[in-house]
C-alpha cells in the first residue's frame, strides 16, 4: 500500500480528500460522501450516520473513559527520634550564637510558624531551655572538644582586651593549637584599672584554671600560657 501524506485543513477539505483521494475507504463509502456533497449539506453540521469512519486497525481497541484521581492520604507527621532531634537542638544553638540573635527570638510567632511549616517532625525548644540547659550542654561539649583537640600539643597562650558594643572594657585570655585559637576566658574589667597588676591578676586566674588536665597532669599548654605570665612581669615590672 502507498504512504499518502497527511492533510490538514478544514473540514470540507478533509471531506474532499476522502472522496477523492483516500485509498482507505471502499467504494460505498465514497458513493456516500459524494451524495452528501451534491446535497449541498453544512459538512461542519453533519452527522456521524451519513460519513461512516473508516475501519479500525485495532479492533481490540476501547473508547478511553474518563479517568478520575485517587484521593490523597493524609500521613500523620512522625517526630524525629531522639539522636536527629539532640542534633537538631545543638545545630540550631550554635546557629542562634552565630547569628547573634536573641533567645527570645525562639518564641516569636512567625520562628513557631517557620519550623511547623517546613520542619514539622522537628521540636523546637523554649528560649529558657535554650538559654540555660542546651547552652551549658554546649558549653561542655566544647570545653571536652578543646581538651581533645590541644591535648599533647604546644600552644601559644594571648591576651587581648577590648571594648563590647555596650562599651564595657573586657579582657580576653587563650592560646593557639596548630593554627586554631582556643579562647579560654573573657572578664568584664570596666569598674577595674587598667594597670599591669591588675591584668597579671586575670591570667595567673586563667592559668590556674588550665593548669592542670582531668587527671591532674600539668599541661603543655598551661606551661606556655606560663610565659605570657613572665613576659607580662618583665614587660611591666
Amino acid at each position: 500500500m502507498e504512504l499518502i501524506p497527511p492533510k490538514c485543513g478544514k473540514t470540507k477539505t478533509l471531506i474532499r480528500h476522502l472522496a477523492d483521494e483516500c485509498m482507505l475507504w471502499d467504494d460505498s463509502s465514497k458513493a456516500k460522501i459524494d451524495s452528501h456533497l451534491s446535497k449541498g449539506k453544512d459538512t461542519d453540521t453533519s452527522s456521524d450516520d451519513d460519513i461512516e469512519p473508516a475501519p479500525s486497525s485495532n479492533s481490540s481497541s476501547k473508547k478511553p473513559g474518563t479517568t478520575r484521581q485517587s484521593q490523597f492520604t493524609v500521613v500523620a507527621t512522625v517526630p524525629w527520634n531522639t539522636d536527629t532531634q539532640c542534633m537538631f537542638v545543638s545545630d540550631l544553638c550554635k546557629l542562634w550564637i552565630a547569628l547573634n540573635i536573641a533567645w527570645n527570638g525562639l518564641d516569636n510567632p512567625w520562628t513557631t510558624w517557620f519550623f511547623k511549616k517546613w520542619l514539622p517532625s522537628a521540636v523546637v525548644p523554649q528560649r529558657k531551655l535554650f538559654s540555660g540547659k542546651f547552652l551549658d550542654n554546649e558549653y561542655n561539649l566544647m570545653v571536652e572538644e578543646t581538651r581533645r583537640e590541644v591535648s599533647g600539643e604546644y600552644a601559644t597562650g594571648y591576651v587581648d582586651g577590648w571594648k563590647n558594643i555596650a562599651k564595657e572594657s573586657v579582657q580576653a585570655t587563650g592560646f593557639y593549637v596548630n593554627g586554631k585559637e582556643k579562647p579560654l576566658n573573657v572578664h568584664n574589667v570596666t569598674a577595674e584599672k587598667k594597670t599591669a597588676e591588675n591584668l597579671f591578676a586575670i591570667v595567673k586566674s586563667d592559668i590556674a584554671a588550665m593548669l592542670f588536665s582531668s587527671d591532674g597532669a600539668v599541661t603543655r599548654e598551661a606551661i606556655l600560657a606560663a610565659c605570657v605570665v613572665y613576659f607580662l612581669r618583665r614587660c611591666h615590672g
